[in-house]
């Protein structure tokens, strides 16, 4: 203790201490990794569009088949009518029964029922070609404030 309130200190300590970097790889690194997320974002972009485009594609698919669908449906009613009128016109003259009759009706509102349908996905398509490209709440007058 004495050398301590004297000021009498037997050792001495010196250091000097270096840092030298040539190269310093912790910018780089991050430069790297950003670089890295850049191209995984243009990936996933381009993910993305092909996604929206098979979307819009099919959907464009969907809405000629369902034209096509509707134009054999009329077709199919109007041919189930004409078999229809040809039945009640032989039952009419005795040459049919009521079984044919009745089942010539049936064939009609089958057909009948498969235009409905196939206008409905008609529809369907449409709302999905809308929201492929974006535009369904503006089809359906939907604003959001």
């Amino acid at each position: 203790m004495s050398n301590l309130f004297q000021g009498n200190y037997p050792t001495i300590q010196a250091g000097i201490a270096f840092d030298l970097n040539l190269r310093n790889r912790g910018p780089q690194g991050v430069f790297e990794q950003t670089v890295q997320t850049e191209r995984q974002i243009k990936l996933d972009t381009a993910r993305v569009e092909q996604i929206i485009t098979a979307e819009v594609r099919n959907a464009l698919q969907q809405i000629q088949t369902a034209r096509q669908r509707i134009s054999a449906a009329d077709s199919s009613v109007r041919a189930a009518s004409e078999k229809l009128e040809s039945e009640l016109r032989l039952f009419g003259t005795g040459e049919s029964t009521n079984f044919l009759v009745l089942t010539r009706q049936n064939e009609l509102a089958d057909s009948r029922t498969r235009a409905i349908a196939s206008r409905l996905n008609l529809y369907k398509s449409i709302v999905a070609f809308e929201r492929a490209i974006g535009r369904a709440l503006e089809a359906a007058e939907v604003t959001l404030k």
